[in-house]
């Protein structure tokens, strides 16, 4: 069990992230829903932003965030769970 304290730190592929980072990503509903999207299915982009009826003002920067978090990576041009996103999923 993970307790939260302030300043708790995570490593995701090899970065640093803050637990509340994390945790601000997963909580908004469409982030998770873009993020159980991506763990299901490794469709193109194009693909996800009709899916999700998402403008890419909107798709783009919820992209960057999961990315930051550690959650998701980039492999050629499609975007996949990294290892520290499939541990939250599994969670």
């Amino acid at each position: 069990m993970l307790l939260w304290k302030p300043g708790l730190t995570i490593f995701a592929d090899l970065k640093m992230v803050s637990m509340l980072q994390v945790l601000r990503v997963i909580m908004d509903d469409k982030y998770l829903s873009l993020f159980e999207k991506i763990a299901l299915s490794s469709a193109n982009t194009d693909i996800m932003i009709n899916r999700l009826r998402l403008t890419k003002q909107q798709y783009y920067p919820r992209i960057y965030d999961l990315r930051k978090a550690g959650l998701i990576r980039k492999s050629n041009t499609k975007y996949r769970l990294a290892s520290f996103g499939k541990v939250v999923c599994k969670a």
